[in-house]
């Protein structure tokens, strides 16, 4: 945010993407961060859509955020793939870092914060 206050040019947009991985390359990336090595079962799309009504309703009887949407859903298996940075490099100065480093810093700080057991 600061480089493109000081080097963005005005009335522009720039995305700050990395690249893209799959729920299964999600779970391992969590895993060797917690030095695991256990099988778990990365489910189909299919089935996060039959829990759907499922998921509104207890969200409902709770009144909380779902747990998930069809939104997120649909962002999981049908978003853009090939989002580039290169503009955010080429005139902010933006690099990417590593999904791996970023994952191991969120789940410190939700652990840190008391949200993460």
């Amino acid at each position: 945010m600061v480089s493109a206050i000081d080097k963005g040019r005005n009335g522009q947009s720039y995305l700050l993407s990395g690249n893209w991985h799959n729920l299964k390359e999600l779970k391992q990336i969590i895993l060797s961060i917690k030095g695991e090595n256990r099988r778990i079962l990365v489910l189909p799309a299919w089935t996060g859509y039959v829990g759907l009504p499922f998921t509104l309703l207890l969200s409902a009887l709770k009144r909380q955020e779902p747990l998930y949407t069809k939104e997120s859903i649909m962002a999981l298996t049908h978003g853009n793939k090939m989002i580039s940075s290169e503009k955010a490099e080429e005139e902010l100065g933006y690099s990417r870092r590593s999904l791996h480093e970023t994952i191991a810093d969120s789940i410190s700080w939700f652990k840190q914060s008391g949200r993460l057991l």
